[in-house]
């Protein structure tokens, strides 16, 4: 029942429970209780009064754990035409977007997604036979060359299957079996490119997931990377001179944002309240800055400090970095006008 309620109809589960109430021994109906009592004790008020619309009603031989964890089941993950129509655009967005909206752009994570919806809509037998085909145009839209080419293979061999007119409808379990051999298939070739170092994603990919990537370019020699992983002896002039120029163009764009989206200069002269997400506050002339770059980190907790021009600092739990440092930048850039 755990793994698929909705096969099991509301006759089924009561029948299941009636033995348990008549023939089964003390321990059994021990764990029965038990059970029920847990699945009961895990509900919120609003949630059992729902149950008890129908539960209540049960001859005491059907009331038990099965019974209640069927009607717990129906209410929270009850099929309807709109959940089916969310689940389906769900297949259709992965189709058109492919792994580039996953950050880092996952496997792991588009396998879990993947598996949980498509589990559901076979369930409910309304799992439609293109999915396969879809799974892998999403497949197919990633930034690692090697495994974007080999499910680029993989989808010319698809489509050229699907339109072989002697192929027949394909049974629900054969379509989610399909589903389940094509991501295994491809976990296998993103832990292979994972382990050889090949799952190279441009920095920036949170970005570029959307806007396209980000190009590095290093202070040192201008290649196409970051100046920590340069081989070429450091120019410190060279550095100090691109270090400016980068800082400078940034500003400037800062200033443009600033005058395409005007805000007051000043900001609450509380501090943002961590468990609200992202802020900015000033505190004794210092510019408090939020961000938060990794999930697991606790809300509240400080990840950094950056000091600008004016002595403020950026510390950060709710933002990402680009956005903290955009805000400091912007500081730079007004203190530099009112200099001037």
């Amino acid at each position: 029942m755990m793994s698929a309620w909705e096969s099991i109809d509301w006759v089924t589960a009561c029948y299941w429970q009636y033995p348990i109430n008549k023939r089964a021994n003390d321990e059994d109906r021990v764990s029965n209780a038990w059970t029920s009592q847990l699945l009961y004790n895990s509900c919120t008020t609003d949630l059992r009064d729902q149950i008890n619309l129908k539960y209540e009603h049960l001859p005491a031989t059907f009331k038990g754990a099965v019974t209640y964890a069927w009607l717990l089941f129906y209410t929270l993950f009850a099929r309807s035409r709109e959940t089916v129509s969310a689940l389906k655009k769900f297949l259709e967005f992965f189709a058109l977007n492919g792994l580039q909206k996953l950050r880092g752009e996952s496997v792991i994570l588009a396998k879990k997604e993947l598996v949980a919806v498509c589990k559901r809509l076979d369930a409910a037998r309304d799992l439609p036979e293109d999915t396969p085909l879809d799974i892998i145009k999403g497949l197919q839209k990633c930034l690692v060359q090697p495994f974007r080419d080999y499910f680029a293979h993989q989808l010319h061999d698809a489509t050229k299957a699907s339109l072989n007119v002697t192929t027949v409808g394909a049974a629900q379990g054969y379509v989610m079996s399909e589903v389940n051999e094509i991501l295994t298939e491809a976990l296998d070739l993103y832990h292979s490119l994972c382990t050889t170092n090949q799952w190279n994603i441009p920095m920036g990919h949170k970005l570029g997931a959307s806007l396209g990537t980000t190009n590095v370019t290093c202070w040192n020699c201008g290649g196409n990377h970051t100046l920590k992983d340069c081989t070429e002896p450091h120019d410190e002039v060279q550095i100090a001179k691109s270090r400016k120029e980068f800082f400078d163009k940034r500003q400037e764009q800062a200033a443009s944002d600033d005058q395409l989206d005007p805000a007051p200069n000043t900001v609450e002269p509380d501090a943002p309240d961590a468990s609200e997400g992202a802020g900015v506050a000033e505190s004794n002339g210092a510019l408090n800055v939020t961000w938060d770059d990794k999930s697991s980190n606790p809300p509240g907790q400080v990840l950094g400090a950056a000091t600008g021009a004016t002595g403020g600092e950026a510390y950060g739990t709710g933002v990402t970095h680009q956005e903290a440092q955009g805000l400091l930048n912007l500081v730079r850039c007004n203190a530099k006008s009112d200099a001037t």
